[in-house]
């Protein structure tokens, strides 16, 4: 199965982990991470999901907040 939405999540160095934004296409979810990566003491990345579960496993494994 391959993912078809994204959504760019946000860390800090607090532990704090953020869905910046989500529901993206591939091209638009790279386009946002690249203008973010110049945050100071922040993290970002990109995470792929093709189900409502497989979403909602990435959000409680990480512990995404909104």
């Amino acid at each position: 199965m391959t993912a078809s939405t994204f959504m760019v999540v946000r860390g800090d160095d607090n532990g704090q982990n953020f869905i910046v934004q989500d529901g993206m296409d591939e091209t638009s979810a790279t386009a946002l991470y690249q203008r973010l990566l110049r945050g100071h003491k922040q993290w970002y990345s990109i995470f792929g999901y093709a189900t409502d579960a497989a979403r909602q496993e990435l959000v409680d494994r990480h512990n995404l907040r909104r």
